[in-house]
């Protein structure tokens, strides 16, 4: 998975680019860690108003790989909450089309591509190409089934949905390693900060 990321992040490294794209991502958790985002693989299903956001936050971020799946074609409607449709995409592009080169101009470092396909036709061999899943606007017996492909090959899974006021989130890892972080007083009144790391699964 993001073999083909690996080396457009490594060519971008050489010549200076990565750093001065990620300074301040660098800065805050590290070249160790920036470098694991720019090999990872993201598939977003769903190109309506959260998705959006997501998939903004996660090009700039610096995901090597962030790939759009809705075949749903652009409406009216969808420009009052999705920004990165236009006027001009109306009737005419899907919505992970017409979203996808505005994004791509957020971050040249980053790989934005289309995939066709629906939630309902998406495979385990298709899932296979990437680390993480992020599925919005999906059914329930849609995300159930995802969920559980994911989970048989170890992909990230992630479901959410925006309803006015009102919204859903559901993550599941599978097994991974995790850090809580507690405040304890020491005999001196000071603060200490500890961690303990474990396993979810």
């Amino acid at each position: 998975r993001g073999s083909g990321m690996a080396e457009k992040a490594q060519a971008a490294k050489a010549n200076g680019e990565f750093e001065k794209q990620y300074d301040r991502q660098i800065r805050l958790w590290g070249l160790a860690a920036q470098q694991r985002m720019a090999n990872a693989s993201v598939l977003v299903i769903g190109l309506r108003g959260l998705a959006a956001e997501i998939c903004k936050n996660l090009v700039l971020a610096g995901i090597g790989k962030v790939a759009l799946m809705d075949d749903e074609i652009v409406q009216e409607e969808d420009l009052g909450a999705q920004y990165f449709m236009l006027e001009e995409h109306i009737g005419k592009l899907s919505r992970a089309e017409a979203s996808k080169p505005q994004l791509q101009e957020l971050n040249p470092l980053a790989n934005v591509s289309v995939e066709s396909g629906s939630v309902d036709s998406l495979t385990e061999e298709r899932i296979k190409a990437f680390n993480m899943v992020c599925v919005t606007g999906a059914s329930w017996s849609a995300q159930m089934r995802l969920d559980e492909m994911c989970r048989k090959n170890e992909t990230a899974f992630f479901a959410a949905d925006s309803h006015g006021l009102f919204a859903s989130f559901f993550v599941d890892l599978g097994q991974h390693q995790y850090t809580v972080e507690t405040k304890q007083k020491a005999d001196s009144a000071t603060q200490q900060s500890t961690s303990q790391a474990g396993t979810l699964s």
